[in-house]
């Protein structure tokens, strides 16, 4: 994505030429692109850490259906809340001696998310959440590993 914004930067230095109307179009192609794509891998994750979730400890409950790990992502006012929801079931019915609620790179992810999502420090924001996010896959899938219980 950092390319996508190099090449945004380039057309609006160009201004109202044809070039920099050329790059603005390709960078932001090509942001939505990485977007939509992390968006994908990580509804696939997500639906499959659940699935995962419900198979280690199905007296957990999931407050919502399996459906939502596509669902909250791409659906109007749901993207604010229900991806974390998931997320949150998830990491709770991974993570058996952890005590109910979430954890702290959970909470910095999350907001994290919701900042870019309303525009505010959006670089920044994607540059935090980005490795806040890959720690809390990680944790999820060491907590689901099969050896994980004998620890």
């Amino acid at each position: 994505m950092a390319a996508a914004d190099v090449v945004c930067a380039a057309g609006l230095l160009l201004g109202d030429s044809l070039a920099g109307w050329v790059a603005l179009l390709v960078g932001g192609a090509g942001f939505s692109g990485g977007l939509l794509a992390a968006l994908v891998v990580t509804a696939l994750w997500l639906g499959r850490a659940r699935r995962n979730a419900q198979r280690i400890t199905p007296a957990v409950p999931h407050r919502r259906a399996a459906v939502w790990a596509w669902f909250g992502w791409f659906t109007p006012i749901a993207w604010f809340f229900v991806p974390r929801q998931l997320v949150e079931d998830v990491w709770t019915a991974s993570r058996r001696r952890a005590p109910r609620g979430v954890e702290a790179p959970l909470r910095l992810w999350w907001t994290a998310w919701i900042l870019t999502g309303l525009g505010v420090l959006e670089a920044l924001c994607h540059v935090a959440g980005v490795p806040l996010f890959r720690s809390v896959v990680h944790a999820v899938n060491s907590a689901q590993r099969p050896d994980a219980g004998s620890r």
